[in-house]
């Protein structure tokens, strides 16, 4: 007996969004509602269509709904922004005769990693190299009552890991491998070379004070391998042409560094998000196609989800949920999120970022923890940092955004 389906729409606008599935209903026999309840009744696979601002009902994320209400039913999930890209999406289906695309429905509740913490709020420290870490930007941490730390190495010195220890004991600690010279040819003009470069640099055997050395020796065992590799200015198209080229360059830091360091995690690194343009030639997720032998090695992924400047905080979740669902069997942590709209006052985007954090509680089990980008950074052009430069430069001064995020339950 054939498979019941049906097609799901957003309810706002019904009207343009039946026009942009008339075509594809027609050519598959397909009939379609905007009620979840009446799809779930009805048919065996639902073709949700997915759109920014749509099943406000169902807590804005259908897919979590589904998942928690109907787990067994198989979902053909199409991602959009408006009727216009539903219909060119469908007609390549109708192009094709592929009724879901050339990808087969999955259930609405795939097997995802478990790992001890889920969803852990957390903050990405300060961005500028070395001694950032100033007494005001614990107290950041302390007021924000966030549990989880990203840091930056190498500039990361024992002292502050115990600082932060002593804030909370159970403090989640992972650590960002980076060089700013990636810009530039290192090694020997091979992803190789260049990955042994990057591997001595941050862990030179010869020096036992070394970065990664210091990192390890405080108990840190998660490491980022870079940052943002989809961009000229970290490396690609200079060091890497692309993520299969990423892939040879990840994979040699990891041999060099992981007899060294046998306990450490080797994460893929969050990608700079967003279309393609001149510093940013590969989309993130043609770059984690392309990157797949790194992907699959890679102990966990991470993201960075943005918005204000596009979008809301509720599409920040649905970004998440896509990571965790495209890698089901990996931890997942977003390295990095805001809003990154300058306009936004502070204490908007501390409260978005509570309701961030607790729409994330939602999501797969696979999602590790998710950091606030930034605690501070000298030329916070967006409004991100927790702390502002004084008028002379001298200090670091409070916006009240920690105390404010701090008032939120999560």
């Amino acid at each position: 007996m054939p498979e019941k389906h049906l097609l799901l729409l957003p309810a706002e606008n019904s009207g343009d969004w039946v026009a942009a599935v008339t075509e594809y209903a027609i050519k598959f026999g397909v009939n379609f509602t905007p009620d979840p309840n009446t799809a779930a009744k009805q048919a065996d696979v639902v073709t949700v269509v997915i759109a920014p601002g749509a099943y406000a009902a169902q807590g804005g994320d259908i897919v979590a709904w589904f998942q928690k209400n109907h787990a067994n039913l198989k979902l053909d999930q199409v991602r959009v922004s408006s009727p216009d890209e539903l219909k060119k999406a469908l007609a390549a289906r109708i192009a094709s005769g592929q009724r879901y695309g050339g990808q087969a429905p999955a259930a609405a509740a795939p097997p995802f990693l478990k790992w001890k913490h889920h969803a852990l709020p957390g903050m990405h420290g300060p961005a500028d190299p070395g001694g950032a870490w100033v007494p005001e930007a614990y107290d950041v941490i302390r007021s924000s009552k966030v549990r989880a730390v990203k840091m930056l190495c190498p500039d990361l010195q024992p002292e502050e890991v115990a600082q932060l220890r002593a804030i909370q004991a159970d403090m989640f600690i992972m650590a960002r491998l980076f060089n700013g010279q990636l810009s530039q040819p290192r090694g020997d003009g091979t992803p190789e070379g260049a990955g042994r470069w990057f591997a001595n640099e941050v862990a030179d055997p010869g020096d036992g004070n070394n970065p990664m050395n210091r990192a390890y020796n405080s108990g840190i065992r998660h490491f980022e391998v870079h940052n943002e590799v989809n961009l000229t200015v970290e490396g690609c198209g200079v060091n890497w042409k692309d993520g299969a080229e990423y892939a040879r360059f990840f994979n040699t830091v990891v041999d060099s560094l992981k007899p060294r360091y046998p306990e450490a995690l080797f994460g893929f690194p969050g990608l700079s998000p967003g279309p393609t343009f001149d510093i940013r030639p590969i989309e993130e997720y043609a770059f984690y196609r392309q990157a797949k032998a790194a992907t699959d090695r890679a102990d966990f992924i991470c993201a960075h989800v943005y918005w204000g400047v596009v979008g809301a905080w509720a599409d920040g979740v649905s970004l998440t949920r896509k990571v965790c669902e495209t890698f089901p069997n990996k931890l997942i942590f977003i390295s990095e999120f805001s809003n990154n709209k300058t306009e936004t006052p502070s204490d908007v985007k501390a409260d978005e970022y509570a309701q961030y954090y607790n729409a994330c509680k939602a999501l797969p089990s696979n999602l590790g923890g998710m950091f606030i980008y930034v605690l501070s950074w000298r030329d916070d052009a967006h409004n991100e940092g927790f702390l502002k430069l004084s008028q002379d430069e001298s200090r670091w001064e409070p916006k009240g955004k920690a105390e404010r995020l701090g008032r939120h339950p999560f």
